[in-house]
């Protein structure tokens, strides 16, 4: 989209047009609606408000989580031994051949292996079942090693130190060809946490390593999942905790689909590490993905974080490598945590439900249109970005920081090295972008650059270039009397610099600087407060607010 000036300055001194002051094309948008939403369950998560304070339009419901699902009398366990061709079960169950099965509520301590087998839960009363697993090697060569077919809950505990594999078949031999259940090597037609101090390692060759047709908790253990499709799945919801998640997943890493109900189909992250290496979505929601805690690591070949509706982040450390869209939802709210990310494409990308991006391959992207938004200059009513707090570093191909909506930056830090062909830019906003706070660095290539709108209160200044600059370009910003201001190394080339700061003073004058070299910590190439040494002055500008 291109940049239209209003009341700009320009300066062009040794090749390098400097403006401030300029708004973007964009017409109008809807006003910004204020985010609240709540997992309400003190042991999930907080309550997140956003700029403004409506509610969110997504609900999100309460878990099953209640106190005391982990603890027990150990001397009312029933133990479970495995053996091929001599399982020992006890009060509750009941063995046939190489199939177990838990037909009461209770506690089982299970260990020992079956080489083509199965432990089966299937009871009718209303308490909890809970699952000790210390132990167990369970592999079955026709369908899942573990299904739970009815209860009113289950609790899989890991005892501490143990040590337990599941693997599925490939192929799966079902009675009818109308059923499809089970689907994962750990399946769940009912609620379903996992928990403890030791390890489980799961092995879904057919579709999914472990899922829930209800709701999913995950509180504790070392986990490690590797999946043909989705590696793990709670139709209803997937919370995250706590322990330590390894997944590597042909689909989805981590999923929840339930779309008949807007309070539900969500994931939340409140703890744990994460390392999720996925073909398709790393995260994936129906309705919200929220992450207030942990520590993510991310790989994924089409969205690393996605919510059909709304994504938002609180806290965390997410650390995403490899990604065709970084973040994306029609509603992206960040107001904490520390993001770093690469995208093949759009960085944050404020699109419509599931595009099917990678499915549909480059140019195909659904309502957005080809790369770049495509929107034009209508902008979507109800699609926003809102960033209040935290850092957000975006290493883009396409555009960096997209929105189809309207876009607010009260606070944080942003630093987005974007894309270097003109046909996108690293700042990409169909409605009003509105910039009152935080800091914002963005580079990228000339032919679409766009700048803060004209409801901006904090000032900005936006530099462009005559010709692309080369990676390692230097450019360093500093006020009239020499005190540094900021300094950007560039990992990549780029025609186009927008910085906004609450250090620039509308109507002062900064001398800006090219070449030389810079030393010292930096947040994706931007340098706070410090100088490089060695280069050229190309001019001043005076910064401008709309």
């Amino acid at each position: 989209m291109p940049v239209r000036p209003s009341h700009a300055l320009s300066v062009m001194l040794l090749g390098l047009v400097i403006t401030a002051g300029c708004s973007n094309a964009a017409t109008s948008a809807a006003a910004v609606p204020g985010a609240t939403s709540q997992v309400a369950d003190d042991r999930v998560g907080s309550e997140a408000t956003g700029t403004a304070g409506s509610t969110s339009t997504t609900a999100i419901a309460g878990t099953h989580a209640d106190a005391g699902d982990d603890q027990w009398d150990a001397s009312a366990e029933v133990a479970i031994t495995l053996r091929d061709g001599g399982t020992i079960g006890g009060v509750g169950t009941a063995v046939e051949g190489d199939v177990v099965t838990i037909n009461a509520a209770g506690t089982y301590r299970i260990s020992g292996s079956l080489s083509n087998g199965q432990v089966l839960v299937d009871t009718s009363d209303g308490d909890l079942v809970r699952l000790i697993l210390d132990g167990v090697a369970i592999s079955n060569a026709t369908t899942s090693p573990v299904w739970v077919v009815n209860a009113e809950k289950v609790v899989v505990i890991l005892a501490a130190g143990s040590q337990n594999t599941l693997t599925d078949a490939t192929d799966y031999l079902y009675p009818a060809a109308d059923v499809d259940e089970p689907n994962a090597a750990l399946f769940s037609a009912a609620d379903l946490t996992i928990t403890g101090e030791g390890s489980l390692t799961v092995s879904g060759n057919h579709n999914d390593a472990i899922a829930s047709k209800d709701g999913l908790i995950i509180s504790g253990g070392d986990i490690t999942v590797t999946a043909s499709d989705d590696g793990i799945r709670g139709k209803d919801y997937l919370v995250v905790t706590g322990g330590t998640l390894t997944v590597t997943a042909g689909g989805d890493a981590l999923k929840a689909d339930n779309a008949d109900d807007a309070a539900l189909g969500y994931v939340a992250i409140t703890g744990g590490t994460l390392d999720l290496t996925a073909g398709t979505d790393a995260i994936d929601a129906t309705t919200a993905a929220i992450v207030d805690g942990g520590s993510l690591a991310i790989s994924a070949g089409d969205d690393a974080l996605h919510a059909d509706v709304r994504l938002e982040i609180n806290g965390g450390t997410i650390d995403i490598d490899r990604s065709y869209e970084g973040l994306e939802a029609t509603q992206v709210v960040i107001t904490g945590g520390d993001i770093d990310l690469v995208a093949e494409d759009d960085g944050l990308n404020v699109a419509g439900g599931n595009d099917g991006s990678v499915a549909n391959g480059p140019g195909d992207r659904g309502p957005g249109g080809g790369p770049g938004g495509g929107m034009g200059e209508m902008a979507i009513e109800g699609y926003y970005v809102e960033i209040s707090g935290g850092t957000l570093v975006i290493d883009a191909g396409g555009d960096g920081f997209d929105s189809n909506g309207s876009a607010s930056i009260t606070g944080g830090t942003i630093v987005v090295r974007g894309p270097t062909s003109n046909g996108n830019g690293a700042i990409d906003v169909n409605g009003e972008f509105v910039v009152s706070g935080g800091l914002l660095l963005a580079a990228g290539s000339a032919g679409m650059a766009e700048t803060p709108g004209m409801s901006s209160t904090q000032a900005y200044l936006n530099l462009q270039f005559n010709a692309g600059q080369v990676a390692g370009t230097v450019v360093s910003i500093s006020s009239a009397d020499g005190t540094p201001i900021v300094t950007f190394a560039a990992t990549k080339p780029f025609q186009s610099l927008v910085f906004s700061s609450p250090d620039l003073e509308s109507g002062a004058s900064y001398d800006v600087l090219t070449g030389g070299s810079v030393t010292g910590g930096s947040l994706g190439g931007m340098y706070l407060g410090l100088g490089s040494s060695g280069g050229s002055s190309v001019g001043s500008v005076t910064a401008a607010a709309e």
